[in-house]
């Protein structure tokens, strides 16, 4: 009996990035990752002491073991394309997020079970004066706990329309039967809390994205996905309703 009222009462919201953004958070920048700075231009020079930046933990459907070959550095320089300023607490890149410090050490207090390598990143521009005041940090996921307490199979949601490989949109999660359910879980690079959770993220007026209602997040994502070509003015209008 506990069980299932536990699964009614657990609900989850996700993180939802702006479609625009602001010049101080935006969600997508041209940028490299340097490991040291040994010309004047290493945003088209960059040094990687080993092949972490090519690591992916599956491949071809096998778990990659994480050999010294992949090991993350300690530190990298992060070279941002026009961008003047940097505020945002949250950024995602296909290689793994980048959170800020702030952001970073207030998750640390709640329960997750998935599993990260974290190396420290300094934003430069192209011309490598910094950027921004805060501290970066950059997540790499070696292991994503979520298929532990959810059966995506069976949840509630819809194909992604124009993808050509396919993805989905959770209207609802199908939650395996347990006691205990971590406070927060990543899926991909997008983190997942429970609304307690969520409202305590979105009470702290981090920078760069907002947590989002299931329905919502799917609301957003097929417009997005049906809007291959929106006008600045459109994003921006859109951006309005969350930011």
């Amino acid at each position: 009996k506990e069980n299932t009222m536990t699964e009614d009462m657990v609900k989850f919201r996700m993180l939802l990035t702006p479609w625009h953004g602001t010049p101080i958070a935006p969600p997508y920048i041209d940028s490299t990752f340097t490991e040291e700075i040994k010309s004047k231009n290493p945003y088209n020079n960059p040094v990687y002491s080993n092949d972490w930046f090519n690591y992916s933990p599956m491949r071809a459907g096998k778990p990659v073991p994480l050999t010294d070959n992949y090991k993350l550095p300690t530190h990298f320089y992060w070279i941002c394309s026009n961008v003047k300023r940097l505020e945002t607490d949250y950024y995602s890149h296909s290689k793994g997020v980048i959170l800020s410090s702030c952001l970073f050490e207030f998750l640390k207090q709640f329960k997750c079970y998935d599993e990260y390598d974290i190396c420290e990143v300094t934003p430069l521009s192209r011309k490598l004066a910094h950027i921004s005041d805060k501290k970066y940090y950059f997540i790499r996921f070696k292991h994503l706990a979520y298929n532990l307490f959810i059966d995506l199979e069976n949840s509630n949601r819809i194909k992604r329309m124009n993808k050509v490989i396919t993805s989905y949109l959770y209207l609802d999660f199908q939650l395996k039967e347990q006691t205990a359910y971590p406070d927060i879980f990543w899926m991909k690079n997008i983190l997942v809390a429970k609304d307690s959770v969520a409202d305590l993220i979105n009470g702290n007026g981090f920078s760069g994205f907002r947590m989002v209602e299931l329905k919502d997040f799917v609301d957003e994502y097929t417009f997005r996905d049906t809007h291959p070509y929106p006008t600045l003015e459109e994003m921006k209008d859109r951006d309005r309703k969350w930011f």
